[in-house]
């Protein structure tokens, strides 16, 4: 008897269900990164399966970025900037499409791993919740948190769940002042 490989499609979950299946399920990863377990967080939001579910397509050519050596915290800052930049949810093509960080081992370098650190980590966890954010705004056709700028809807969205967002997290798309403003008393 001869083997073979059969290729399907996971079906999507109904449409009315979609947006509350997606909710819980970036919720799981909102709730790990809450707890500073930025690692888990990333690996739960790597599902290719829960994008298909959902009517989406989780793109896995995206660019990686692996560390073949410690890096200084401008380094890591710099690396984080480049995750995002190439991170994105894209609306047309109704698609995640989400960088990785990782880094080589002794098998292959003949040195010890380097160590990712935690702030990298902690942003790439955050650029992953953005994008699977985007992706809900998109199911939802609505603000999060109540803001019609996608990015700033985001950055509250996360802020309102009690998760830290970082200084490189919120120097992108005018985040930062955004929020400096809404912490400074109105002038009477």
């Amino acid at each position: 008897m001869e083997n073979v490989d059969i290729d399907f499609e996971i079906p999507p979950i109904p449409l009315p269900e979609r947006a509350s299946y997606l909710e819980s399920y970036i919720k799981d990863g909102v709730s790990l990164a809450k707890k500073g377990k930025y690692e888990k967080a990333i690996r739960h939001l790597r599902d290719s399966k829960t994008a298909q579910e959902v009517g989406l397509h989780f793109e896995d050519d995206a660019r990686n970025f692996i560390l073949t050596r410690n890096l200084t915290a401008d380094e890591a800052d710099r690396v984080a900037d480049k995750v995002a930049y190439n991170s994105q949810f894209n609306r047309e093509r109704r698609s995640l499409r989400i960088c990785e960080v990782g880094a080589l081992g002794p098998e292959i370098t003949g040195k010890p791993r380097p160590q990712i650190p935690q702030k990298l980590l902690q942003d790439a966890a955050l650029i992953h919740l953005e994008e699977w954010l985007h992706a809900l705004q998109y199911l939802t056709q609505k603000p999060l948190a109540g803001n019609e700028d996608h990015e700033l809807d985001v950055a509250l969205y996360l802020k309102n769940q009690g998760i830290p967002l970082t200084d490189n997290f919120l120097s992108r798309h005018s985040r930062r002042k955004y929020f400096s403003e809404i912490a400074q008393p109105p002038e009477v």
